[in-house]
Order: structure tokens, then C-alpha cells, then sequence
């Protein structure tokens, strides 16, 4: 059987992706979800991971020269896109040894907590967390019954 990743080389690769969202001028924040917003507690856990683009840029291009430089980045064996919404894409990233790694790209003005375990991991606006903070207290507002089936 296979070599899992351990939890101490998921955030390692979880860095080297924040580290090289913060050079790409086109993105204002990155935002762990997920397990891993949690701690990697396990070899189980994937990386779900956030990547906030400025309103301005034009998301199809900007998410697509991503996921060219992730894919030379990490050791890629398969890759799928999921489109989730107009102007938010999901990479879907399958490594070696089990690790998937989902990367949403999305605009500011799209990003909402749709759960409590968010974790800003960098931003340049100084908003992201105001904007989490916000969106997640509506969100339960908006549907308890969610709200307390999810544990929260």
C-alpha cells in the first residue's frame, strides 16, 4: 500500500500553495476550509483551500493561469474543474500517495461562510474576516435547521 501524506507534509504543501498565492497580484486573500481549518489531524484529510481574486480581474483567465502553476507545482496525477457559479471555479487536484486538493477561485464579492470553521490564512484588504464573520452569522440565521444538523 501507498505512503499517505502526513498530516506535517499536508501543511507543508498547504504553504508552499499560500506562499505562492501571495506572489499573484491578481489575488486578495486565501482562506482555509475544511479539516485542515481545524488542524490536519489525520492522513485522511484533503486541502480545501479558498483563493480570493480582486472584483476587477477577469476570474476565467486568472483561475486558469492558477491552475497551469499549480499543476507544474505539485505532483499532479489527475485533475478535474468543477465550475460552481457564474465567476467561481473548483480545481480539483489528485496528488500522489492520496492527497486531493480542492482550490476555489473566486471574486470578493462572492465569498460568504457557508460554515463556521473558516480560517483566513493571508489578506491584503483587511476584510476577509469581517466578510466570513458576517456572512456566517446570516447564514445561520437563515436556516437553523442547517445550522444545527451541521453541529454548529
Amino acid at each position: 500500500m501507498q505512503k499517505r501524506y502526513s498530516p506535517k507534509e499536508r501543511t507543508q504543501i498547504l504553504d508552499l500553495i499560500t506562499e505562492e498565492a501571495r506572489k499573484n497580484d491578481a489575488f486578495v486573500g486565501c482562506v482555509l476550509v475544511g479539516s485542515g481549518a481545524i488542524g490536519f489531524s489525520d492522513e485522511y484529510s484533503d486541502i480545501d483551500i479558498l483563493v480570493v481574486v480582486d472584483d476587477q480581474q477577469d476570474i476565467a483567465h486568472v483561475s486558469g493561469t492558477w491552475k497551469d502553476h499549480l499543476d507544474t507545482l505539485l505532483p499532479v496525477l489527475s485533475y478535474a474543474e468543477a465550475p460552481r457559479a457564474d465567476r467561481i471555479i473548483l480545481h480539483n487536484f489528485y496528488l500522489a500517495n492520496h492527497l486531493e486538493i480542492n482550490n476555489c477561485v473566486l471574486p470578493q464579492g462572492l465569498l460568504s461562510a457557508t460554515k463556521a470553521n473558516y480560517r483566513v490564512l493571508w489578506d491584503r484588504t483587511g476584510q476577509i474576516q469581517d466578510v466570513l464573520d458576517t456572512t456566517w452569522a446570516e447564514n445561520r440565521k437563515n436556516n437553523p435547521l442547517k445550522t444545527y444538523f451541521a453541529g454548529k
